[in-house]
């Protein structure tokens, strides 16, 4: 994810700034800062990342003291949660770009495909293989134009 958001960052970002980053760079916001169509500055990353992490530690402290409280069967359909905010990320570029629905579709054809066929592979492993391929055919299918105009 750190690789693909570098071509969207200023070439003269210094390296500590790069490191910072990378180090925060966690699902959601790299759903967030791929959709960005400028330059991605350093600020903007930062503040993203700020915000991300500070509304881990506070969701951890709140987890851990209502943990006790919330009954398990609600905790339980809570994991769904996950899935649809990644959902609720891709749908929009997905509905705006044939590209990124072709992506997605693949990635969710194939993880079905493995999880049908490889019942000894874990959901992880299933997800990284599924995103992996999906992530190559999408390059192989529609390769970026480098900035002289031809694909890289």
């Amino acid at each position: 994810m750190s690789v693909s958001l570098s071509q969207k960052m200023p070439p003269d970002m210094p390296l500590w700034q790069r490191l910072i980053v990378a180090y925060g760079n966690t699902d959601e916001i790299f759903a967030m800062a791929s959709t960005q169509t400028a330059r991605l500055t350093f600020s903007y990353m930062a503040g993203m990342i700020f915000i991300s992490v500070s509304g881990w530690v506070a969701g951890t402290v709140l987890g851990e003291i209502a943990g006790g409280i919330i009954p398990q069967s609600l905790v339980t359909a809570m994991n769904i949660a996950l899935y649809a905010m990644y959902i609720a990320l891709i749908i929009p570029d997905a509905a705006k770009s044939g590209r990124i629905a072709v992506i997605v579709l693949s990635a969710a054809g194939l993880s079905c495909i493995l999880a049908l066929t490889a019942s000894g592979l874990g959901d992880g492993w299933r997800i990284i293989i599924a995103g992996g391929a999906a992530a190559a055919l999408g390059a192989v299918l529609f390769p970026r134009e480098a900035e002289g105009g031809e694909a890289s």
